[in-house]
């Protein structure tokens, strides 16, 4: 498996795998590090410091390069190089080729048709209330679903996450 030294290494290869890198402020990188990152508020401080760790090894080992920010002098714009895309390219080779990528695929799209049923169902109480009870006891298989497929997906991720240490 491709592995990446760097702190926050599990971020910054979604990051690479789903985004292309071009003149991002170290508040892109934060943003996402940020949203995925489910710990309290009091770690955020240490969280910033490894992003800014791994940029600049990213830096170093030329996946990235950096200029100052027209805009602002004290800011600088990060890009991502050619080597930064033959990574990506090989990430998501690599993934498409494991089965519990492939797995963890299909059930979130499962989970996307899911939560999309659960939208309809919503309209449809507003639009029929004399069904509610129906409709409710419907509703309450669809979340059943919907939790059963997080866990699914939380499982594989735990599992890819141990096979590429």
């Amino acid at each position: 498996m491709l592995k990446l030294n760097i702190p926050l290494a599990d971020h910054f290869l979604e990051i690479i795998k789903n985004y292309e890198i071009k003149d991002w402020e170290a508040k892109y990188f934060w943003s996402i590090i940020r949203q995925s990152n489910q710990s309290d508020p009091s770690n955020f401080k240490t969280l910033r410091e490894y992003m800014y760790a791994a940029i600049k090894i990213l830096l170093k080992n030329d996946f990235l390069v950096a200029q100052r920010s027209p805009f602002n002098k004290k800011v600088y714009l990060y890009s991502e190089t050619q080597k930064l895309k033959e990574l990506r390219k090989k990430l998501i080779e690599t993934e498409e080729k494991n089965p519990l990528s492939i797995q963890k695929n299909n059930i979130n799209k499962e989970l996307k048709f899911l939560k999309k049923q659960v939208e309809f169902i919503d309209e449809l109480t507003l639009s029929y209330p004399e069904f509610c009870y129906s409709i409710k006891k419907y509703r309450e298989e669809i979340d059943y679903q919907i939790d059963y497929c997080e866990v699914k997906i939380k499982t594989i991720d735990k599992i890819i996450k141990i096979y590429n240490r």
